[in-house]
């Protein structure tokens, strides 16, 4: 058991030091910036990608939506016809 937790804790000491290196070095916010200002063409093909992305979820939701709601009305009349 002593083990387990020693290791744990020596696991949460090395992600919060690796989390404030990444932090103090900039490369969680200055250089990423910096390096999308240098590179706008990179920018429309983000948010190409990024709308497929939706656009894909929202076909998906939208199946699962019918689905259900074929599921319901079928439910639905199959239970006043058992009546």
């Amino acid at each position: 058991m002593r083990q387990y937790f020693l290791t744990a804790l020596i696991a949460l000491v090395a992600g919060f030091a690796g989390a404030a290196l990444w932090s103090f070095t900039g490369l969680g916010h200055a250089q990423t910036r910096q390096y999308l200002v240098s590179n706008p063409d990179i920018l429309p093909e983000m948010a190409e990608a990024f709308q497929a992305g939706q656009a894909q979820a929202a076909a998906e939701a939208q199946v699962k939506m019918v689905k259900m709601v074929e599921r319901a009305v079928s439910g639905l009349s199959e239970s006043f016809r058992g009546r």
